[in-house]
């Protein structure tokens, strides 16, 4: 899951320069965070 939504989200950068995200939090959203630090281009993502 956190593959794919890190994909959506780079699309969504090349389209239009900007990508808002929000979690609420909770362990889906831990779990999720915890797959994208494991991600190679997560700071990437973050910082581009």
């Amino acid at each position: 899951a956190a593959a794919l939504i890190s994909d959506n989200i780079v699309s969504i950068l090349k389209e239009q320069g900007r990508c808002n995200v929000m979690l609420t939090g909770g362990r889906s959203a831990a779990r999720l965070y915890e797959a994208w630090r494991n991600l190679p281009n997560f700071q990437t993502v973050l910082h581009p």
